[in-house]
């Protein structure tokens, strides 16, 4: 309540509002950190690869809501960790506390005009369709009933945190 915080720090109505977003933006700062740490945490990725995939939408003073929106987008099999072909197909290291999953039949290509090669599995017995392989995306993580209870916790105890900081400036 804003008569409420009104007295108990004794400033002026004018600057709660400025006082909510920035407590809102930090608060949201650190969620996305998060965020980032728990979905690394569950797929093998670097986190060169996560983070453009977690966008902030900072609050406003007129619009006091900070949102992390997550790519529904699936990694492709060469963004993990520990890609290797073999003779059987691809492993790759799928969880951080797993061993390597294998794909058999897949194989990595270095297709002309990509720096990045490309692992690919025929569709049928003959040479063509491919079809690239892509595996779980941040969506999926960040779905898991784990990350909610964890990120509510985090967004209730850091909130109240840092209002109080930036009201006490």
């Amino acid at each position: 309540n804003i008569d409420e915080l009104i007295k108990k720090y004794s400033v002026r109505d004018s600057k709660i509002p400025n006082a909510i977003k920035d407590a809102l933006n930090k608060t949201g700062a650190k969620l996305k950190t998060q965020t980032d740490k728990f979905v690394r945490s569950n797929l093998a990725i670097k986190k060169e690869f996560v983070s453009p995939r977690i966008k902030p939408k900072s609050a406003l003073i007129d619009r006091l809501v900070y949102e992390l929106r997550v790519s529904n987008k699936p990694f492709h099999v060469m963004r993990f960790k520990g890609v290797r072909q073999t003779k059987k197909g691809i492993s790759y290291k799928h969880d951080p506390k797993e061993s390597k999953r294998l794909i058999r039949g897949a194989f990595i290509e270095n297709a002309r005009g990509r720096s990045n090669p490309l692992a690919l599995r025929r569709k049928t017995k003959r040479r063509y369709p491919l079809r690239r392989l892509v595996r779980t995306s941040v969506h999926d993580v960040v779905k898991n009933h784990d990350y909610s209870t964890l990120i509510n916790k985090l967004a209730r105890d850091d909130f109240s945190n840092q209002l109080t900081k930036q009201l006490e400036q």
